[in-house]
């Protein structure tokens, strides 16, 4: 009852996501970090052509708590080569935007 409960309550937020993008390997995923403390995905137009590719369209603010969770999440499917899900407002990156859900779900 209370995962369901859960579950209801971040539909809301899910719910504004428009473009979503599942990457099957998020080792292939290029990205750059920047000293004020933004990661740059670089080529998710590699993984599906219809996204917006290089060079700073998608990106986590690090100097956030959920920059550095999501940015987190991202280096451990990189590093296991793992499955990693995205959402962004706009698959074409435009206006540049930070990512709005990263994880597996």
């Amino acid at each position: 009852m209370l995962a369901a409960l859960c579950l209801t309550a971040a539909l809301p937020s899910m719910a504004h996501a428009n473009d979503l993008l599942v990457i099957p390997d998020a080792s292939v995923v290029k990205y750059l970090v920047t000293p004020d403390g933004y990661v740059y995905l670089r080529n998710l137009n590699e993984v599906d052509p219809t996204w917006a590719g290089c060079c700073t369209n998608f990106w986590m603010n690090t100097t956030t708590d959920g920059g550095r969770t999501q940015f987190a999440a991202f280096l451990s499917a990189r590093v296991s080569r793992q499955r990693i899900v995205i959402y962004a407002s706009s698959k074409t990156g435009s206006p540049n935007q930070a990512l709005l859900h990263v994880g597996d779900f």
